[in-house]
């Protein structure tokens, strides 16, 4: 187990120096339990089994990608708007979560201020 959160911990460490958006890439058990990741100390137990995303792809096991309303993160103690996919055991059964949280900078690389979206942000606000 140490080996599998040392290798989680160094590729999520990677993956954060190559994209500045993300704050953090984790995964949990199927009980919300935060188990790799970079900053994550298996010696403290985070539980996330109350997330949006969590939920989501518990309960909906085809949900694909999660992105779910802005949230004040527990870890990196920062907002950010969580991306999550779903973990599958090989009989099926939900086996947890692998989510990303990303910044708000992540908004002008999808919406660039040139789209409709900014133009008119009461409306876009209103849809959501």
């Amino acid at each position: 187990m140490a080996h599998r959160q040392a290798c989680a911990e160094c590729f999520s460490g990677r993956q954060q120096q190559r994209l500045p958006e993300i704050f953090s890439l984790r995964a949990t058990d199927a009980n919300g339990i935060v188990k790799y990741g970079f900053g994550v100390n298996p010696k403290v137990s985070l539980n996330n089994s109350d997330r949006e995303y969590f939920i989501r792809q518990r309960d909906n096991p085809k949900a694909g990608l999660v992105i779910v309303k802005p949230v004040f993160t527990r870890l990196d103690k920062r907002w950010a708007i969580p991306m999550s996919r779903p973990i599958h055991l090989p009989d099926g059964s939900f086996g947890g979560v692998v989510y990303v949280n990303v910044g708000w900078t992540i908004l002008r690389i999808l919406f660039p201020p040139s789209t409709s979206v900014f133009a008119d942000p009461y409306h876009c606000a209103m849809q959501n």
